[in-house]
């Protein structure tokens, strides 16, 4: 295991491709010659010690896999103007604080983002609405704030997405009706927000929703609509318990087990006991 500062030499090695560092203790901050780094391809500094900002020369590198997973790291001010190729991003179990940048819109070949258990605030918006499109988002146990935008599912940053993650987050507001057209949607979680009004019949309009749909511990309420139980090829974990759901769940022949329906306000059918019965 190896310890003390990341050695600013090593901006030296400029045709480098690869550099794998993780699970070290290393400390301190990336040194700014890293930028010199004009064919990497692969930086992972995971599972170290590191602090301060990305430096902005790191813009320079041609990025295309990008992990930085900090112990003990604080992030005030993202300087992300000039990372302009970077592809994956991943900045997951830090202690990172910080809003999201409005030059983070110009990271156009973004397309697998990871935020994951950290401190980063504010709305989600610009993440939303950056050029270029996104496969995989997961921005989990944040403290990101305001509603989901309405128009959602009607962005370009958001047409090719699998994987939506947005678990545990003081999110508030409706599920958009326009989740329905992201087409390419998988993966859904937002588990332990606080998100209240109708769960949307439009997520029955989504085709590739075959894997995820976990909304539980939220403030959903009226019925779940027939159409969420339409797509043909669900084969996936779905959860909406712990919400203030009612009525009848719809006719299925889904494997759910009946804790997926559970502490909510009144509902009943498969696999929960009969209307009939209350």
């Amino acid at each position: 295991m190896i310890t003390g500062n990341l050695p600013s030499t090593l901006g030296k090695l400029t045709t480098i491709s690869t550099i794998l560092l993780s699970n070290n203790r290393f400390v301190g901050q990336i040194p700014s010659s890293f930028g010199n780094f004009k064919e990497l391809y692969t930086l992972n500094l995971s599972s170290n010690q590191l602090t301060g900002m990305l430096p902005p020369q790191l813009g320079y590198a041609t990025l295309i896999y990008q992990e930085i997973k900090s112990r003990e790291s604080c992030l005030q001010q993202w300087e992300t103007s000039n990372m302009i190729y970077l592809e994956y991003l991943n900045l997951s179990n830090n202690k990172l604080y910080s809003t999201i940048p409005t030059v983070f819109k110009n990271l156009s070949q973004l397309h697998t983002l990871d935020l994951h258990s950290n401190f980063f605030y504010g709305t989600l918006q610009i993440l939303f609405s950056k050029t270029g499109s996104y496969i995989s988002i997961d921005v989990s146990y944040n403290k990101f704030t305001g509603g989901i935008h309405e128009k959602i599912g009607l962005n370009p940053a958001m047409r090719y997405i699998n994987s939506l993650i947005l678990s545990n987050n003081p999110l508030g507001g409706p599920i958009p009706k326009s989740i329905g057209h992201l087409s390419q949607l998988q993966v859904l979680k937002m588990i332990s927000n606080r998100l209240s009004g109708n769960l949307p019949q439009q997520l029955g309009y989504i085709a590739q929703l075959t894997t995820m749909i976990l909304l539980s511990k939220n403030k959903l309420t009226a019925s779940i609509p027939k159409n969420v139980f339409n797509l043909n090829n669900l084969q996936c974990t779905f959860d909406v318990s712990r919400n203030q759901l009612s009525g009848k769940i719809p006719p299925h022949t889904l494997n759910i087990p009946a804790s997926a329906f559970s502490q909510n306000l009144n509902l009943c059918d498969t696999p929960l006991p009969s209307c009939k019965s209350l």
